[in-house]
């Protein structure tokens, strides 16, 4: 089977094309769509039902499925039974015993090879193999938004990186040499000289002409030759902050934070300076600049970074950038020292990403691990695996609340590890405990504690019920006590 999700949805059996009026129910092809994305080809029923039918009750939704999946089975494959979408206990499995190719995974694995290869040529042949923006005609299914947004990303991504490498091997070419060597999309070069363009008709008309035949234009040139200029009267505003965020995308993989932060203040100015530009492009580019100010050592403009990306994710109602803001703030949170907060981070930006299947591409993920690892190996693996597990049971709104505040109750290691004194119970606590600790000793009930942690109120009386029987007492104002007497930070102040 084989299954087209860029510039269109297609989908072929052996040498049979499924035609659109097969499906005979459109939520039976958006339930081979789904499948098609999900990581494996394979997610669970309550999933399923939960993103095709989010407004219907279980039962009306488990109705719709069955009724769905009755339909795109006689669309797949009318004699042969459940062979191409299977349910194995609660999963729903999209071809488990027969070869299946899809586009976007032949484009992904493509293009992440040609990234570590380096090599023209092969990002040639991986930008070739994007077709066109995923599932153009499923723009207002939330749950393509991410994956479509990533995918151009990528794209974008693969035509700086090709332009660069054919910068250094190829120091002047003509204007517009390479244009007709990319499906849909064009590499303009302007001449090596620091000459303006500004004001330059000629160039103006040309550039137009260009846009109207491709969906995106490439400038390259020198400093200071009017590349972002020539770009502001010509082109589309929207499609200009999008590749401007691209290209502060590339710099931080690339580890080059210097560049990464003065292409996303070009961003931000553009789209101060242009409101069509879209305020995703703002939130992305947000939270490129935190990376890039983390890269540098610089936390506090990092944490600024962060903060305005995730109000204005929030604000916007863009869960995708939502995510990327919390992994970005789970780095941080390594980088400060705060291995649990940052194991707590990433767990509810790992359970969002599962909920709403948006993938975590490689190259990220190559930039966050170096720091989950150090913070991992630093209060143990069983500790952070409680923490991680915590984040998981976390909403995004409640994991948005938890990143921004500041109110850190990680106590610092000198008040937790001292030897206790003679007759006195050691000192034993998990990192949580030692949390819930601390707010017990503020006052705090365990419906605030919960508020206060994410977690619970269960959760958090469990926590209780653990201090009391480790340090042997019998009532929270013992632990308000206890806490008091071995100096533990029990006011706002000190924390």
């Amino acid at each position: 089977m084989r299954i087209w999700l860029l510039g269109g949805f297609r989908v072929s059996v052996g040498a049979r094309t499924i035609e659109k009026d097969a499906w005979r129910l459109r939520k039976a092809a958006s339930l081979v769509k789904l499948l098609a994305l999900a990581p494996g080809h394979r997610l669970h029923r309550e999933r399923v039902m939960g993103t095709l039918w989010p407004e219907l009750g279980r039962k009306a939704a488990s109705n719709n499925l069955r009724g769905a999946l009755h339909a795109a089975r006689r669309a797949l494959e009318p004699d042969q039974g459940p062979r191409y979408l299977e349910l194995q206990g609660e999963q729903l499995v999209l071809c488990p015993g027969a070869q299946l190719q899809v586009d976007v995974d032949t484009f992904e694995e493509a293009a992440y090879s040609a990234r570590r290869s380096r090599d023209p040529a092969a990002c040639r042949a991986a930008i070739n193999l994007y077709a066109g923006e995923l599932l153009p005609g499923d723009r207002h299914e939330e749950w393509t938004e991410g994956r479509r947004e990533t995918l151009r990303q990528l794209r974008l991504t693969l035509l700086d990186g090709l332009a660069t490498l054919e910068d250094k091997s190829s120091p002047a070419p003509s204007i517009g040499s390479t244009s007709k060597e990319f499906e849909g999309s064009l590499r303009h070069n302007l001449p090596t000289p620091s000459t303006s363009f500004v004001g330059r008709e000629r160039e103006l008309v040309e550039t137009k002409k260009l846009l109207s035949m491709t969906r995106l234009l490439t400038l390259t040139g020198a400093g200071g030759s009017g590349k972002t200029r020539l770009a502001r009267e010509a082109g589309d505003t929207h499609r200009i902050g999008v590749a401007l965020a691209a290209l502060g995308y590339a710099a931080v993989l690339q580890d080059d934070n210097e560049r990464a932060t003065a292409l996303c203040e070009e961003t931000l100015a553009f789209a101060c300076e242009h409101e069509d530009a879209g305020e995703e492009v703002v939130a992305e580019t947000l939270v490129n600049l935190g990376l890039a100010a983390l890269g540098q050592g610089q936390h506090e403009r990092a944490i600024s970074s962060f903060d305005e990306a995730l109000a204005m994710s929030q604000r916007a109602g863009r869960k995708a950038s939502l995510i990327n803001t919390l992994e970005g703030m789970t780095s941080l949170a390594s980088a400060m020292g705060e291995d649990l907060r940052a194991a707590r981070l990433w767990g509810a930006a790992e359970a969002a990403r599962e909920s709403t299947g948006i993938a975590l591409p490689p190259g990220e993920w190559a930039l966050h691990e170096p720091r989950l690892n150090a913070s991992r190996s630093q209060p143990g693996e069983g500790e952070w695996g409680e923490e991680l597990a915590e984040g998981r049971t976390m909403s995004l709104e409640v994991a948005a609340r938890y990143a921004v505040s500041r109110d850190r109750v990680d106590t610092p290691a000198t008040a937790l590890q001292q030897e206790p004194s003679a007759g006195e119970p050691a000192l034993d606590l998990s990192g949580r405990e030692r949390e819930v600790m601390v707010l017990v000793a503020r006052g705090l009930t365990n419906r605030q504690i919960s508020a206060h942690l994410g977690i619970s109120e269960r959760t958090a009386g469990n926590h209780v019920g653990r201090i009391l029987k480790k340090l042997g007492l019998r009532s929270r104002a013992q632990i308000a006590t206890w806490a008091t007497e071995h100096q533990l930070p029990t006011t706002h102040d000190s924390v």
